[in-house]
């Protein structure tokens, strides 16, 4: 079961490194435009994983009848709750440089990001109070309602990336395919 975690985290780090060497520009372009482009790549794989964990927590944890993997699995996801919040927080203090379309994804974000946060202390404060029989409380409940807000801020991350992604495509066809004027 820790190895199946391990591999998954590792495996987790692994797909973000690559969302955002994918992400950064091929050119030099270190604009707060470009650098919160890739700050919402991370959260992009920050919110699936932790899709992964809650979805781990909700799955696995009953079956394992063990509170050490569950401390585990809550820890991780405060961890990835308090990263994303973290990254949330700069790209919002950085709102009145950015694209309209990375303040829409911000302001459509912030609204789960905070039900995220306010469940996944439940979560925590739930197991606390009773660590041996969380099965039997609210536990189960607030870890299903962190994975959904999880899944749909991922979407709506994802779709924004994508949407920015095509008319960066479109955009340069345009370029390419404009005749030269002399």
């Amino acid at each position: 079961m820790k190895t199946f975690r391990v591999a998954t985290g590792v495996a987790a780090l692994l797909i973000s490194c690559a969302a955002i060497s994918l992400a950064a520009p091929k050119t030099q372009n270190n604009s707060p435009a470009a650098r919160a482009r890739v700050g919402l790549e991370q959260m992009n794989s920050l919110f699936a994983s932790m899709v992964n964990t809650a979805d781990e927590l909700a799955l696995e944890a009953p079956a394992t009848k063990k509170t050490n993997v569950e401390r585990l699995g809550l820890d991780e996801l405060k961890d990835q709750v308090n990263r994303v919040n973290l990254d949330l927080r700069i790209l919002q203090a950085q709102a009145e440089i950015l694209p309209g379309w990375q303040n829409r994804v911000i302001e459509d974000i912030a609204p789960l990001m905070k039900a995220i946060i306010e469940n996944t202390q439940q979560e925590i404060d739930t197991f606390n109070s009773n660590p041996d029989c969380v099965w039997a409380t609210a536990f189960p409940q607030d870890t299903a309602t962190v994975y959904q807000d999880a899944v749909r801020a991922q979407r709506i991350l994802s779709s924004y990336l994508k949407s920015a992604d095509s008319r960066t495509q479109e955009e340069s066809l345009e370029t390419v395919s404009a005749p030269a004027t002399r």
